[in-house]
This record gives structure tokens, C-alpha cells and sequence, in this order.
């Protein structure tokens, strides 16, 4: 399982800094082109990237028992602990990202009402995990010092709560992100190679939804008798989630604009145009 962990999330890692990287390499060069979008979801590439490595190395062959010491599992369920949350954050900012990109090239006044709506959403909820993954357990650190015996914890079913409803708001936006695009794109007349691009970049975002609602599958299971593994899974798809996202977030912005993106696909506005992604 540890193998596991490290290889995959170390690969789709890779991937999503590459992608990030060239995102900002084509929005920074020849000229200084960020937006609200570039700059929100540059925070949520640091809140992935910050723990990310700390957060994998218990999976190194080097801290495999018979290595691992009390000490160091300790130190490993502290910065897991302390990760989490930090993924869940750079999950919501990714939304809030791609949310703010459509705003761009959505000029039907319902829809932007809607992802205004979105984006208060996803706000909301990146305040209520804030507060949950504080709170839940008091003291903080009796989440992975087991030897603090006087705590006071959540009920089961109030931490299956709030994982039901963060796995909810990010299953429901997922899904509508991803198929967001037809309600501009439905108008134009593409070759199947571009019809299979866009069907592509959607199905990156069903990908992070499908991340999410296994979170939540795993979460309601009973019990196991090794208490390692569902924490571990629950890890892994976080980092798989966050990623996945980012990656469906950037791959659209590579070119040198999103404006000629979308403009080599049929799709052209007016260099006044204000929702055009200059």
C-alpha cells in the first residue's frame, strides 16, 4: 500500500507541476497577462505543493518497519494530520478558479449568476472545513499524538457530516464545471479531433468527481481491523483530488491565451470584450 501511495501520487505530482508551470510560464510571457484566476489558483498550487512531500515520505522504503520509530510516526500522522486540510483548501481554490476563467466566456447573465453561486459555495465551504479540521478533535495535536488521553471529539455522525457535505459540494461542482463548456460550446461546428479535446478536458473534472465521492464511500465504510488503511486511502484520494483538478484547471490555459484556446475552436469575441481571457 505504501509503494502504492508514493508512485501514484508522485506521477499525477509531477504531472500537475508541469502543467502548472507552463500555465504560468504562457500567462507571465512575453507579457504579464495574470488574472483573478491565475493568481487563485497559483495559491492553491502552494497549499498542495507546501506538505506534499513531507506528507509522502512515511511511504519511503527507508521509514518501512522495522525502521520506523515512534518518533517518526508521530512526526508522519502530524504532517498527514496537518495536510489535509491544506489539500481540501487548494481543492476548493481550484473551483473557485476554474469558476472565475468561465466567467470569462460566459456572457448568459443566468449562468454567471449561477457560478457567482458556485463560488460562494465553494467559499463557504472552504470556511466550514477550516473550522471542522480545527475543531474536531481539542487539543489539535491528539490527532496524531495518541498519548493524549483527555480529548474531546466530534461525534461519528458529526464528522460524517461535514465529510458528506464537502463530498456533495465537490461531486456537484465537479460535475457542473466539466459540462459547463456546452452551454457555448453546443453552438459551434468542430472536427471530431477537437470534439474529442474538449470531451477530453471535461472528463478531467468527472475524474476529481469520482476522487471525491470514493472519499465519501470509504468514510461510511465499518470499520477495519488494520486502522491504516482507510486513513491511507482517504490520503491518497485527497492528493489524487487536488491534483486531478488542477490539472483539469491548467491544461485549457496553455496555449498562449485561453482567448486563442477557445478562438481556434470556433469561438471568437471582440478584443472589448469583457469577458474575453486577454
Amino acid at each position: 500500500m505504501a509503494h502504492t501511495f508514493l508512485i501514484v501520487t508522485m506521477i499525477f505530482q509531477i504531472l500537475s507541476v508541469l502543467v502548472f508551470l507552463a500555465r504560468v510560464y504562457t500567462r507571465a510571457f512575453p507579457t504579464w497577462r495574470f488574472t483573478l484566476d491565475d493568481y487563485i489558483i497559483s495559491l492553491a498550487f502552494v497549499l498542495m505543493f507546501a506538505l506534499q512531500w513531507a506528507s509522502e515520505s512515511w511511504a519511503l522504503p527507508s521509514t518501512q518497519p522495522p525502521f520506523m520509530t515512534l518518533e517518526l510516526f508521530t512526526y508522519d500522522a502530524k504532517i498527514g494530520s496537518i495536510s489535509l486540510p491544506f489539500w481540501a483548501w487548494s481543492t476548493g481554490l481550484v473551483k473557485i478558479s476554474i469558476a472565475c476563467m468561465l466567467l470569462r466566456f460566459q456572457q448568459s447573465r443566468p449562468w454567471r449568476y449561477f457560478l457567482y453561486l458556485m463560488i460562494a459555495m465553494n467559499v463557504l465551504l472552504i470556511v466550514i472545513l477550516g473550522i471542522a479540521n480545527l475543531f474536531q478533535c481539542i487539543p489539535y495535536q491528539s490527532w496524531w499524538d495518541f498519548r493524549i488521553v483527555d480529548k474531546k471529539c466530534w461525534s461519528m455522525k458529526a464528522m460524517l457530516a461535514t465529510t458528506y457535505l464537502s463530498g456533495a459540494c465537490n461531486v456537484s461542482t465537479d460535475i457542473v464545471f466539466s459540462l459547463m463548456p456546452l452551454t457555448f460550446l453546443g453552438k459551434i461546428r468542430r472536427p471530431l479531433k477537437e470534439k474529442i479535446a474538449i470531451g477530453f478536458l471535461m472528463a478531467l473534472g468527472m475524474i476529481a468527481s469520482g476522487f471525491s465521492m470514493s472519499k465519501v464511500i470509504i468514510s461510511a465504510l465499518p470499520s477495519r481491523k488494520d486502522r491504516y488503511i482507510s486513513p491511507t486511502l482517504l490520503g491518497l484520494l485527497s492528493c489524487l483530488e487536488v491534483q486531478t483538478s488542477l490539472i483539469a484547471a491548467c491544461i485549457p490555459t496553455l496555449r498562449s491565451s485561453s482567448k486563442r484556446f477557445f478562438s481556434n475552436m470556433g469561438i471568437k469575441w471582440s478584443s472589448s470584450a469583457r469577458t474575453a481571457y486577454r
